[in-house]
């Protein structure tokens, strides 16, 4: 009977240093994966920069995305290793997202901020640097940062319009590029 009692604990330890060294391998596994992606997808974005013009902002929020993904894999895998049921997590998630989609639908404009940028980022009707006249407001500026949110527009008299980025789409705006203004001559840009 003794010896029953003694093994108990022997056994728990034995299995929660066998979870401990995997949970170590998960983690090292996922964390040279991260790094892994994130170079890989620097490069390949660094590539594409001279058909597509990304940005050094636009790169940094894609690989931030994937750091979050690889991670929230992590511990997927992390909880299997430790005995949480799939089930469990997915409920628990479901949950989370439920409540997060309806605190969303109360915050519609952020989420159509949002969808503007993608949309920006996808079709790309301005670039920075680009002149822009948003009608009938008559907001006008140099485009100088694209952000989730706004797009932010340098005026000549060193002021900045923060315009937010379904204005984009819900207004009229005039677009003068960049390279259109450069090669005016001097005189007829003043």
């Amino acid at each position: 009977m003794t010896t029953l009692a003694w093994q108990q604990p022997l056994t728990w330890l034995q299995h929660m240093d066998a979870r401990i060294v995997q949970s170590v391998i998960v983690l090292l596994l996922f964390w040279l994966a991260v790094r892994i992606t994130r170079r890989a997808l620097r490069l390949g974005l660094l590539r594409l920069e001279a058909h597509i013009q990304i940005g050094e902002a636009r790169r940094r929020v894609l690989q931030k995305i994937t750091s979050v993904v690889l991670w929230l894999l992590a511990l997927l895998v992390l909880s299997g290793v430790w005995g949480i049921q799939a089930n469990v997590l997915w409920a628990g998630l479901a949950s989370v997202l439920a409540v997060a989609g309806v605190g969303l639908i109360a915050t519609w404009a952020m989420v159509s901020n949002w969808t503007a940028w993608v949309l920006i980022v996808l079709t790309r009707p301005f670039h920075l640097g680009d002149e822009v006249e948003i009608l009938p407001e008559n907001l006008s500026g140099r485009v100088s940062r694209q952000g989730l949110m706004f797009t932010e527009l340098d005026q000549d008299n060193g002021s900045c319009v923060v315009v937010p980025n379904n204005f984009f789409f819900q207004r009229i705006y005039v677009r003068r590029a960049q390279m259109a203004l450069q090669n005016q001559p001097a005189d007829q840009t003043a």
